[in-house]
């Protein structure tokens, strides 16, 4: 059975999608601590958090996941520093 430059072609790109989306997936994973901490830190910025959650959540929708829930967590510790005042 003979393959085509085409369908070489198609293969080629077909296993390059696959190991870059396996990438992604590795990175994704590894963000999401740092992620998390980033949110954190920005619970005084809302805009920019959710700027940057939109930013990420086509390619590392868990780091985009993982920095909202950081956002949440730093908004929750800033109003309950106001609250004990």
């Amino acid at each position: 059975m003979k393959i085509t430059k085409t369908q070489l072609r198609k293969i080629i790109k077909e296993e390059l999608l696959r190991e870059a989306s396996s990438i992604y997936n590795e990175h994704d994973e590894y963000m999401e601590e740092y992620a998390y901490a980033l949110g954190n830190s920005l619970s005084a910025s809302p805009p920019l958090a959710r700027e940057i959650s939109a930013l990420l959540a086509e390619q590392y929708p868990k780091s985009s996941e993982a920095l909202m829930k950081g956002f949440k967590a730093g908004e929750d510790r800033l109003a309950d520093q106001y609250i004990d005042m």
